[in-house]
């Protein structure tokens, strides 16, 4: 059910300043994305994957990014996640949208080669860094849907010492206040966890 109403969230706010065109494809892109993630959950076991690319979505959304963000912050986790392939976002969205969700997808089990490969896509389109930063946003608003702690604590690192600086670099202020501020509230956090943690064991 909230899924269903943030849906509906999105497509009232696309529909604000995206064509009729364009909020077809947001629909699409919808309908793809929760139909591929169906079966999935995020890492607390009980929330639905498809939340994760839709929270995505309506942020950018928020800020009015075009249709192409929009789209492929939704299909964003499609290609590397599940069986649907860049080939068919190719045909049903288009060379753009498919470059960026290309560009967000892990290069295998290689960190430092799937930075290179955003580094890379950004110089081209910067809209790629974009939605893997609105990506990270969203992971660190719902971190402590993580179990492990030390995860969680990598993750931040992670952020900070990465996505940070690279948000910095391409001059992307407000998504860079953005993440510096939940770094700083996830950190916070995890020391009162720690703590917590600590005295029960």
């Amino acid at each position: 059910m909230l899924n269903h109403h943030k849906e509906v969230y999105l497509l009232k706010q696309v529909n604000t300043y995206l064509n009729f065109w364009e909020v077809g494809k947001v629909l699409l892109a919808l309908h793809i994305s929760n139909g591929a993630h169906v079966k999935q959950t995020r890492d607390d076991g009980m929330t639905a994957y498809f939340s994760h690319p839709l929270a995505v979505a309506c942020f950018l959304a928020d800020k009015e990014h075009d249709a192409v963000t929009v789209v492929a912050a939704l299909l964003h986790d499609v290609v590397e996640d599940t069986d649907y392939t860049l080939a068919q976002i190719r045909q049903n969205f288009g060379d753009e949208v498919a470059f960026i969700v290309d560009g967000v997808t892990k290069f295998g089990c290689c960190k430092t080669c799937t930075i290179d490969k955003i580094k890379q896509a950004t110089d081209v389109d910067k809209r790629v860094l974009i939605v893997k930063l609105a990506d990270r946003i969203h992971n660190l608003q719902t971190l402590s849907g993580m179990k492990n702690l030390s995860k969680q604590a990598e993750k931040l690192e992670e952020t900070r010492t990465v996505y940070l600086p690279l948000a910095r670099a391409y001059q992307l202020d407000d998504l860079a206040a953005v993440i510096g501020q939940l770094i700083d509230e996830q950190e916070q956090r995890l020391e009162r966890e720690g703590v917590r943690d600590g005295k029960q064991g």
